[in-house]
């Protein structure tokens, strides 16, 4: 009877540690995106565009695809867009104005850089 309960004792400590082993935290997100590279003034003419490739300021950790948005904090002076990874600024009025660009990985996780904007005069 000793035996058995050993042999009991023993199977069901295997099969709880065979448990905690499966255990895997796939579901856990990954690194947060990095911000990487010194980031430039960006300047740009009243009326006129200027692009940037916002993957050359970037990286995920875990090779995931990262999503961008751009906001501009005076859209009198300067407004912005974002496909894929292209950055477009539209130079409003004269002044200047921070974009923020921030990245998401497939995990929901961001990081935000600060652009500083300055739009010049035409003339």
């Amino acid at each position: 009877m000793r035996d058995s309960r050993l042999f009991l004792a023993t199977a069901t400590a295997l099969a709880l540690g065979a448990f905690a082993a499966c255990d895997d935290d796939t579901t856990q997100p990954g690194a947060t995106p990095e911000a990487v590279g010194e980031t430039l003034a960006q300047v740009v003419p009243e009326g006129a565009t200027a692009m940037f490739d916002a993957l050359s300021y970037f990286n995920d950790p875990d090779g995931g695809i990262l999503i961008f948005t751009v906001r501009s904090l005076d859209t009198d002076v300067a407004t912005a867009t974002v496909d894929q990874h292209l950055v477009t600024i539209h130079g409003i009025a004269f002044g200047t104005t921070t974009l923020i660009v921030t990245a998401m990985d497939p995990d929901g996780l961001d990081t935000s850089l600060d652009f500083e904007v300055i739009v010049v005069p035409t003339s």
